[in-house]
């Protein structure tokens, strides 16, 4: 029994944690529209494609698939059975996917959380993939299949994973921050603002209740009987 490896197309969806733009051709209307590409085939994704950004590697996005195929002779012929499919992962999260790529490049390529991202697309491949060699003991060793898959698709050790959980929790508290504290100065100009609007009110009431006074006056003394016997005089 031996492992197989495919890598299959990645469809329509940007890849996540790098930088990656479609490769178009031409004025394609669905970069301005967000319609279906019209060209045959249609224009794809690629990694590492920029050329504002002086990047031009255009590296096809795949999906790296692991299957377990065993030899059979019948009638003379080898013939491989299909055993198993372990799942796959999404193989810019893999080294062998920057092979021969210089170092300085990748790293204008990958995002901040890159490593947090990878890390949980190679723990969720192990978490598919590994009761389903287990429940294959009885045919095969899923030590020595691990350690084989391993070579290609590292499990993250308890050191990435913890590194990937405390990055995931320092960008969320810091997102959660600076979210914060923009209310809390927005608020603060709002507050600010009553609070000028406020004292401005106080002064037009100030002045506003010295003219009733004014205009009360005046209507008492128009009111008044001396006023009245003057008028009818």
């Amino acid at each position: 029994m031996f492992v197989r490896y495919r890598k299959l197309a990645r469809g329509g969806e940007q890849p996540r944690g790098v930088q990656a733009k479609i490769a178009c051709k031409g004025d394609c209307v669905r970069l301005h529209r967000n319609l279906h590409c019209p060209l045959k085939p249609r224009c794809r994704w690629r990694i590492g494609f920029d050329r504002d950004a002086g990047l031009d590697l255009a590296l096809a996005p795949y999906r790296l698939q692991v299957q377990l195929i065993e030899n059979r002779r019948e009638g003379g012929r080898v013939r491989q059975e299909h055993v198993a499919t372990l799942g796959a992962v999404d193989a810019w999260f893999l080294p062998e996917f920057w092979a021969g790529v210089d170092p300085a490049v990748v790293a204008k390529i990958k995002a901040d959380n890159w490593d947090t991202l990878s890390v949980k697309a190679r723990a969720a491949f192990w978490e598919a993939a590994k009761p389903r060699l287990d429940g294959l003991v009885n045919r095969i060793d899923p030590k020595s299949l691990r350690m084989a898959i391993h070579q290609r698709i590292p499990w993250p050790m308890q050191a990435e994973r913890e590194m990937a959980s405390a990055c995931e929790d320092f960008r969320l508290w810091s997102s959660l921050h600076e979210q914060s504290v923009k209310i809390a100065e927005s608020s603060e100009k709002l507050a600010a603002s009553a609070t000028a609007q406020a004292a401005q009110a106080r002064q037009h009431a100030l002045a506003e209740a010295s003219n009733a006074a004014r205009a009360a006056e005046r209507l008492a003394r128009l009111t008044s009987p001396a006023a009245r016997r003057e008028a009818a005089e």
